[in-house]
């Protein structure tokens, strides 16, 4: 893996959970997760890292193009496009609005933002839709919504 994105990172939990729950989050809470979905009524991870970005005023691309030409199941394609645009973005410090890489094994394939009160917002189908993970820790987070961490991102 190159740059910042490394298996087995961590991070320290108490910025975040010092933090109150953002007033963008709960209005997305429960929206259905649909494949490809950007938002404002239904989201993927991937929108709906697109859409807190923009929310807060920070440019991430849209990969719903690149999505629609490749087929996401495998997970080496979602792998290489979550590192594309990662590898683009600085190192976070678990501040609100941080968007976190997450993967099982050596492989990237889950993204969340960081919400405030030690909880992630992320989309899945597993989840039903847009949910809270609970972080849970106090120092040294590995593991979020039992996805392995790979990296805790600002997007520029």
């Amino acid at each position: 893996m190159s740059g910042h994105l490394q298996f087995g990172a961590a991070f320290d939990l108490s910025r975040n959970a010092a933090a109150p729950l953002a007033a963008w989050a709960p209005p997305l809470f429960g929206a259905p997760f649909v494949d490809r979905a950007a938002g404002p009524d239904a989201f993927d991870c991937t929108g709906l890292v697109e859409w807190v970005a923009a929310l807060l005023g920070r440019r991430v691309r849209s990969y719903s193009e690149i999505y629609a030409s490749v087929d996401c199941d495998a997970a080496a394609k979602r792998d290489a496009i979550i590192r594309a645009e990662a590898e683009a973005w600085r190192p976070g410090a678990g501040d609100v609005g941080d968007v976190l890489i997450l993967g099982t094994g050596r492989r990237a394939h889950h993204v969340a933002v960081l919400c405030g009160a030690g909880r992630a917002m992320h989309a899945s189908r597993a989840a039903g839709g847009v949910a809270y993970a609970e972080i849970v820790g106090r120092k040294r987070v590995r593991r979020v919504a039992s996805h392995d961490l790979y990296a805790v991102l600002t997007p520029t």
